[in-house]
């Protein structure tokens, strides 16, 4: 899912509900947060939440975001084609 944000941003919502619920799930059998896995699944839940708030705020056509790795976010979708 986060892989094909770049390509098109429309799930981006989807994909911040996602990181949120497996970081929860995580904290579930992990409540210390004391094993990597569930620190990082915090820290792309929060790096997607930034992606969003981005998207949402800029007057850019793409934002550069850092979700595991750079990437660049459409901050709103593409225009139809024959526009």
């Amino acid at each position: 899912m986060i892989d094909g944000l770049e390509a098109d941003s429309t799930d981006l919502g989807d994909a911040q509900q996602t990181t949120l619920t497996l970081a929860q799930s995580h904290c579930l059998l992990d409540p210390r947060a004391a094993i990597f896995p569930t620190w990082d699944a915090w820290v792309t839940a929060m790096q997607v939440s930034s992606a969003v708030f981005a998207a949402a705020t800029t007057t850019e056509e793409h934002v550069q975001c850092r979700i595991s790795r750079t990437r660049t976010v459409r901050s709103r979708p593409p225009a139809p084609s024959g526009t």
